[in-house]
């Protein structure tokens, strides 16, 4: 992830309220889409509290506003008090309002932006940045679109609506800078008290007028102000209630936060030895759910690649099952085009791990950087793709997420061509059940599951072979279609029809692979690699 660039910085909460706007207004996929155009994953968020650029930011919020329009960047409140986003808050939480804990939490710099407060009342504050170095923020004002959201959300920490919000831009270039801010929060009010119990005394005395009995009147606009006065009294009351909760909920997610820094602080380090059998090198990448190291088995000096779930994962149920399963899917499906698991198991801090065989060599999806592969070049990889499917589907596993970067190209003495499967975390077991099965939507990645599976119906190995039709497609072609209608095959064909990179007898096989209903689908791995090895041998 890129985060160098410019040296202002600013917190990942920013961009987590962009992303948790998008969940909240358009669904989990858009979310994922806006966080996929941003460059960043989901345990990037995990801390709302860690400091990211501002140039990161500011990429944010142009790919927000290109998806939901700047004016959606006005009513993200919601997700600035997030119960997940409150941990930049609590400095804030503190203090008995808005005004006062902005000013507090500014001091220390224990808020996202240091602010220099000009006024402050009991229901109002005015105040302007006291540093603000972002080179973006001159060209298209969308930091203070951003920043006025943000104050106007900030009341609701404290049990009240939103609050009103206006914007001054001031002298200069530097529309963030220059730009002075003036929030107010608690309701209308009349020189200084608030309007309800006035407009109760009001109302109430025209009824008294209207009898023509002054001393009606009188009575009547007495009890109208005590009767507004009990309101905003009941109003102020739950306001506290509302507040007290928002801010234990706000020190439980900064305990959480910081135990998941000192668990980050004690994680595992080039050296040390796991399990009391493996002494880890270098980091290799990371997976679905863990850090991958190199290592040596202490007690034969074997290399070996070892799993180790995120520490801020570590202790999650549903990440531990997903490792869980990998280790199980692996062990079933032994091949010599399956990555092949020597160890697993749960250490003593509740860090799961999971140890394979060391490969030497390169993932598809680096190899794809490149460019394209000719029919030559794809044809061992997707044969032996077919052969070890058809191993794992006879032990009852359906691997759920082939794509190239899940396709490893070993590095061979005589530069031959083999390949294994890789990473089984989302891997159906048929005969087995775990809380993977149940989450409640579909697991794979977006472009490479078939229908079936982005739907979240019951599906079988054929699932597979569509992922294995689109990265035969995306081989040849160089790319894949950016957002695929249903039908597939046509948004292929108009491809393919455009450029000659693909042959007709692999299109043949492609088409069958991707077709929407997987009773078209070839039946099994093995009758696709018949389908290929024809292909493969045909001229046209």
């Amino acid at each position: 992830m890129q985060r160098s660039g410019s040296k202002a910085t600013t917190t990942a909460s920013r961009i987590k309220t962009l992303v948790g706007h998008a969940e909240r207004s358009a669904g989990r996929a858009e979310a994922d889409a806006l966080l996929a155009a941003i460059g960043l994953e989901r345990r990037d968020l995990d801390d709302e509290t860690a400091r990211l650029s501002s140039r990161l930011w500011h990429h944010a919020l142009v790919s927000f506003a290109s998806r939901f329009g700047r004016h959606a960047l006005s009513h993200v409140e919601a997700a600035v008090v997030d119960p997940q986003n409150l941990g930049v808050w609590t400095a804030v939480l503190r203090e008995p309002n808005p005004g006062a804990g902005l000013a507090a939490a500014s001091e220390q710099g224990a808020a996202p932006d240091r602010w220099h407060t000009l006024e402050r009342g009991a229901w109002s504050w005015k105040g302007r940045l006291a540093d603000a170095g972002e080179p973006e923020a001159a060209s298209d004002g969308l930091f203070t679109l951003a920043r006025a959201a943000e104050l106007r959300a900030l009341p609701m920490l404290f049990g009240l609506p939103p609050g009103q919000i206006s914007v001054t831009q001031g002298d200069g270039d530097d529309l963030d800078r220059a730009a002075v801010f003036e929030l107010k929060w608690g309701g209308p009010r009349l020189g200084g008290i608030p309007a309800a119990p006035l407009l109760g005394a009001a109302v109430l005395a025209l009824v008294g007028v209207a009898s023509g009995n002054p001393a009606l009147a009188a009575g009547l606009c007495v009890a109208g102000f005590l009767l507004g006065g009990g309101w905003e009294l009941s109003r102020r009351r739950a306001a506290a209630v509302k507040a007290q909760a928002i801010r234990i909920a706000a020190l439980e997610r900064e305990a959480i936060l910081r135990d998941a820094q000192e668990r980050h602080d004690g994680a595992p380090h080039t050296g040390s030895v796991v399990a009391g059998r493996y002494r880890l090198g270098q980091p290799l990448g990371a997976g679905a759910s863990g850090a991958i190291y190199e290592a040596l088995r202490v007690s034969d000096q074997k290399p070996v690649a070892i799993k180790l779930l995120r520490t801020a994962v570590a202790h999650d149920a549903v990440a531990a099952d997903r490792l869980r399963r990998e280790a199980e899917a692996l062990g079933l499906a032994w091949h010599p085009n399956v990555v092949e698991v020597y160890d697993d198991g749960v250490l003593a801090d509740g860090t799961s791990y999971l140890v394979m065989e060391r490969l030497e060599g390169t993932t598809l999806a680096e190899r794809l950087q490149e460019g394209p592969l000719d029919a030559a070049a794809l044809t061992p990889i997707v044969t032996q793709a077919c052969e070890a499917l058809t191993a794992v589907h006879a032990a009852g596993v359906i691997h759920r997420d082939l794509k190239p970067s899940n396709i490893f190209l070993v590095k061979t003495a005589d530069a031959t061509t083999h390949i294994k499967l890789l990473d089984f975390g989302i891997a159906r077991i048929e005969w087995a059940e775990t809380r993977l099965t149940h989450m409640g939507g579909a697991l794979g990645t977006p472009g490479y599951m078939a229908p079936e599976q982005e739907e979240g119906r019951e599906l079988d190995g054929r699932a597979d072979l569509f992922a294995l039709g689109v990265i035969m497609y995306e081989c040849l072609a160089g790319q894949r279609p950016d957002r695929p209608p249903p039908d597939w095959r046509g948004a292929m064909r108009v491809f393919i029809e455009e450029h000659e990179a693909i042959p007709q007898a692999w299109w043949r096989v492609i088409s069958a692979c991707v077709a929407p209903r997987a009773d078209d689908r070839p039946a099994t791995a093995k009758d696709l690699a018949e389908l290929v090895k024809s292909a493969a041998s045909a001229r046209g």
